[in-house]
């Protein structure tokens, strides 16, 4: 008997061992193409230095202030969204199922009883996330495109304020280095430095940071204590304090130098250093405006853009976005881990 039960495993084995193989062989792959599709996003040690002027900040040419919460391009779309369907644990069992009818005699049922819902729920899928993408696209570029202005040239459309000192931009186009002009109500599109306001040089403003904190109530800001001789202006006449400020920062010739790109609030401190090398005032995030703040109570302020993008602290948190799960999918996770 014992050498009958011998024989026939001996038999399944030259006959099914190719098979095995090739089965085994496609999740070994599998598991290291998880592993490699893993990332994992290296935080920036180098500390910014930034110049008062977007035409000085040569090194960083290639900084932009657009915002990017799609997972995926049109091209990577379809590959990537089947590496993650068939790498996620809820499919794992009837991917085996599908490849042993498909390749081998070990399964009772017929050939293409299982691969045609695996089909049906990959299609499904891909509608689902192909939508989500879209509106994500969407909010992408309508957040992209808001118009802000920033402190020199002329404007091309008409605005309340300073219509010769101020230039239109997009919010997608700040480059650290722009002295940004932001009026109340208005969100905060960048992380930098606030250099003054239209309530003085010693004012306080106002900063709601509830998408950053959840903190519901305002966050008090103060400009940086920089010598802009602002005697005898009227501070409601604007295109006259925002020429003294362009000229002011035209002639200065120093740059700014501050920690590197973090998600907490109250970690942004820096100096304000000469290109001499000698130290002219330092700072906190109590002298500075963070992206996705709103600016409250303060008819204008005037900042000057550090981190944008990515570099952001609302930049910083964005994570990779999961991939859809239904409540089924979960109760199959959890039934095939026990």
């Amino acid at each position: 008997m014992d050498d009958l039960i011998d024989h026939e495993i001996g038999d399944l084995i030259r006959r099914d061992g190719f098979e095995f193989g090739i089965v085994f062989l496609c999740f070994s792959v599998l598991a290291g193409l998880k592993s490699f599709y893993t990332e994992i996003r290296k935080e920036d040690t180098k500390q910014r230095k930034v110049y008062f002027s977007s035409k000085k900040n040569v090194h960083l040419e290639q900084e932009n202030n657009r915002i990017k919460t799609t997972r995926y391009s049109w091209l990577t779309i379809f590959p990537l969204i089947f590496l993650e369907y068939i790498i996620d644990i809820s499919n794992i069992y009837f991917e085996i199922v599908c490849l042993l009818q498909l390749f081998t005699t070990w399964s009772p049922t017929g050939k293409h009883s299982t691969y045609p819902g695996l089909i049906v729920a990959f299609v499904g899928k891909c509608i689902l996330i192909i939508l989500e993408e879209l509106k994500r696209a969407w909010e992408d570029w309508s957040n992209n495109s808001m118009v802000y202005q920033k402190l020199g040239g002329h404007s091309k459309g008409p605005r309340e304020f300073s219509k010769k000192i101020l230039k239109d931009l997009k919010c997608g186009d700040i480059k650290p280095g722009d002295l940004i002009f932001v009026t109340d109500g208005n969100q905060i599109p960048v992380d930098g430095v606030l250099l003054g306001s239209s309530d003085g040089l010693n004012s306080l403003v106002l900063s709601k940071e509830a998408a950053l904190t959840g903190e519901t109530a305002p966050a008090e800001k103060f400009p940086i204590d920089i010598s802009v001789n602002l005697t005898g202006l009227n501070m409601e006449d604007t295109d006259a304090v925002l020429n003294r400020y362009s000229k002011y920062f035209a002639s200065l010739s120093a740059h700014i130098e501050c920690s590197p790109p973090s998600n907490y609030p109250h970690d942004f401190k820096g100096a304000i250093i000469t290109n001499q090398g000698e130290q002219i005032l330092d700072f906190t995030h109590k002298n500075s405006l963070f992206r996705g703040s709103i600016l409250q109570g303060s008819e204008w302020v005037l900042m000057c853009a550090v981190y944008t993008g990515s570099d952001t602290k609302l930049g910083q948190c964005f994570e990779r976005t999961p991939l859809k799960k239904t409540p089924l999918d979960f109760q199959l996770e959890e039934s095939i881990r026990r």
